[in-house]
């Protein structure tokens, strides 16, 4: 059962994604708890822009942790 929602940002997702060691030991926390992890449409747009080809398996990886929000 989730306990709550947290919506990411792009500048958390980027910090999770270089793995800084706060930020990613928060998160792995609130996501043990079973916190949902929603990323808007626009993070992933933005996180793909200013990302190397090599590093997409590991987005992917991250955003298959994440609920996908609806935007309309």
């Amino acid at each position: 059962m989730t306990t709550g929602h947290i919506v990411l940002d792009t500048d958390i997702v980027i910090h999770l994604l270089k793995k800084q060691a706060v930020i990613l030991d928060r998160f792995v926390a609130l996501y043990e708890d079973k916190v949902a992890m929603l990323i808007s449409p626009i993070v992933v747009a933005e996180i793909y822009a200013g990302a190397f080809t090599r590093e997409h398996k590991q987005i992917e990886a991250f955003f298959g942790l994440c609920r996908l929000l609806e935007l309309d």
